[in-house]
């Protein structure tokens, strides 16, 4: 027995996913920043990155956005309850999705 590994460690063949979450929320942030309507910042706390949203005329009213890879791809999702809004790739529906959450809430 070798002292300088654990006895049921394994190895994986598969590569590890690269961490592109930054890049997914700052491309996010843009297209929240181009709209008229919609403000955004880009938050991050101790480690954990969001997008946070708001309406122009609303700004009580906010949506925070975190990117997770789930499922096997990277996808937008809401930071209170973590339900997924779009894959990371599809920034403009994620910005219509949130847009159209922000209007609701605001009726």
């Amino acid at each position: 027995m070798s002292l300088d590994r654990g006895r049921h460690a394994k190895t994986i063949d598969r590569p590890t996913p690269r961490n592109r979450r930054r890049e997914h929320l700052v491309a996010l942030h843009a297209a929240v920043q181009a709209r008229r309507d919609l403000a955004g910042r880009l938050v991050s706390n101790y480690g954990v990155s969001w997008v946070n949203v708001a309406r122009c005329d609303a700004p009580y009213r906010t949506v925070d956005v975190a990117c997770d890879y789930r499922n096997g791809g990277w996808r937008f999702c809401r930071l209170a309850d973590g339900m997924t809004i779009t894959r990371a790739e599809n920034v403009a529906g994620c910005v219509e999705a949130i847009a159209r959450e922000l209007a609701r809430a605001s009726l």
